[in-house]
Parts: C-alpha cells; sequence; structure tokens
C-alpha cells in the first residue's frame, strides 16, 4: 500500500518529501530508497512495490529540488553535498528511529550519494547497501581515453548550458522531469574534471572515506547501460568499499535481456527477477 508523502526537514530547513510503500504484513526491515539526478523518487515505484511485496517497508525520497520536495521549499539552488551531509542522512536517522533493520537502496545519484553520506559520517548505521548503477564519473573510472574524452564533453555542455541559463533546464530539454541547480552540476563537472571526488570545501574526499566503510554492498549494473555506468566502471568504482561488495551485472545470465538501459534498471519490468534477488540478498543481511 502506498501512504500519502510525509516530511522531514533538514537541519538547514529543507523539507524532504518521503512516499512510504508499505507491506501486506508486519515489516521485516525499511528500505531509503534514492533516485537518479534528472528524476524523482516516482521512478522508484515498481521497485518499492517489489520489496515490499517481499515484506520490507520502503521510503522513497524525493532529494531537495525534486519531486514533491520542491513543494515547501522556494530555493532554487543545491549542491551535492546537500543531498550527501543532509537529504540522505535525516532520512537515515529518522528510519533508524523507527526501530528496524534499515537499508539504503540508491539508483545511480542516489547509489554514489548514499555511499558517500554513509562515508562520511560513521555514526550512520545501515545494514547493507544496494546500489544500481551507481558510478561517479572521474578519469580514474573510465575505460579509456576516448571514453574519458566522452565524458568531458558530456560535462562541458552541461556545464555551459547551466551558466548560461542560470540551472540545467532538464525538462525543456526533454532529458527528464526534474531540473538541477547550479552548484549541483559544478560540484559534479569540477568531480569530472579534477579526479577527486570531495565535498565543496574539500574538508571530505569521498573515495578515501569510502575505504572505511565496511558495510555490505550489493552493486547492480547492465550490459545495456552504455554510457551512464558501464558494469566495469560499476566495479572499479567499488573497489574503493572497504565492505564486501557483491556484483550482479544484468545481461550476464542465461537468456537475460542485455539491453536494460540506465533508467531501465528501476522502470523496465524485465527486471523483476533480479528485482526479487534484491529482496532475497536485504533478507540476507537483516
Amino acid at each position: 500500500m502506498v501512504t500519502s508523502p510525509v516530511r522531514i526537514t533538514t537541519d538547514d530547513g529543507a523539507r524532504l518529501a518521503v512516499t512510504v510503500v508499505e507491506p501486506a504484513g508486519p515489516p521485516l526491515g525499511l528500505v531509503v530508497a534514492g533516485h537518479a539526478m534528472f528524476v524523482c523518487g516516482r521512478t522508484l515505484r515498481l521497485i518499492a512495490r517489489a520489496l515490499a511485496d517481499r515484506g520490507f517497508l520502503v521510503w522513497a525520497l524525493d532529494f531537495r529540488g525534486h519531486g514533491l520536495s520542491q513543494a515547501d521549499d522556494p530555493r532554487t539552488d543545491w549542491s551535492y553535498d546537500d543531498i550527501v551531509l543532509s537529504d540522505i542522512p535525516v532520512a537515515l536517522r529518522a528510519a533508524e528511529a523507527v526501530g528496524l533493520p534499515v537499508f539504503l537502496l540508491g539508483h545511480s545519484l542516489g547509489g554514489h550519494a548514499g555511499l558517500a553520506a554513509l562515508a562520511a559520517d560513521p555514526t550512520l548505521r545501515v545494514a547493507g547497501v544496494v546500489a544500481l548503477g551507481a558510478n561517479v564519473w572521474m578519469p580514474r573510472f573510465a575505460e579509456d581515453a576516448i571514453a574519458h574524452a566522452k565524458s568531458l564533453a558530456i560535462v562541458t555542455a552541461w556545464t555551459a548550458l547551466t551558466r548560461a541559463v542560470g540551472y540545467f533546464p532538464v525538462r525543456r530539454l526533454g532529458l527528464g522531469t526534474d531540473d538541477e541547480a547550479a552548484s549541483y552540476v559544478r560540484q559534479l563537472a569540477r568531480t569530472a574534471r579534477s579526479d577527486r571526488w570531495a565535498s565543496l570545501d574539500g574538508s571530505i574526499d569521498y573515495l578515501v572515506a569510502l575505504s572505511q566503510l565496511r558495510v555490505p554492498v550489493l552493486s547492480v549494473s547492465s550490459r545495456g547501460d552504455t554510457w551512464m555506468c558501464r558494469p566495469e566502471a560499476a566495479q572499479r568504482f567499488m573497489a574503493f568499499v572497504g565492505g564486501p561488495v557483491t556484483h550482479r551485472v544484468v545481461g550476464d545470465g542465461e537468456g537475460e535481456a542485455s539491453d536494460i538501459d540506465h533508467m531501465g534498471l528501476v522502470l523496465d519490468r524485465r527486471m523483476e527477477p533480479v528485482w526479487a534477488e534484491v529482496g532475497s540478498w536485504l533478507l540476507a543481511h537483516r
């Protein structure tokens, strides 16, 4: 059952919307789910329902400036740090208060920002992390010089348009449902160019901190995701996690679809057997 969104307020006053998906019986655990950039928590409805069918209570979080979290916040600018150091921690602390085993599930942005949040704050406690199509665009994770050059070309165009408009106009370009703020774009572009994944003030090196993270991680990538998060890039990124990482590559199994793209990881119903595997992994790590 999907309930009306609830609100969680961050330390800096942002009011975040959380859509709650309840299982039919007593919940076996609570999954805080974070979405990709350019979209919002609505993209997680299918996987949330699949996990609720396995007995989990799911909180689908809209990061600030996205989805229903836009309604009560007149601010038009935010950074990657705001999501990592504020939005995700406040949701995890609220989830911990419920008294169930807590898991973090993140698609793309939600995956790498979730790992960064846990790495930056050792007081945040989760039983496990599921990262779907999650890696950070950095030279060290690129397959080769050509792949890196393509990424930089995209980043250059992304930042140029953002500078001209004042934000990245996702909706006007037909690239998704939610625009992205200038500070967010600048921070991720800096990461792609500098090969350093760090907070804006430079005080936290997220990649270095990741090596101290001991939580088990399930990384799901797809052969059909040919430019946002290739399986090889996800594996290079996840190699920095200090805890055990299980890799699941969609398209490598016998008879399995090899054309499921980045958004298909959460929107393509052919993923239902994999979502069931995710549910089994969560159950095994309660």
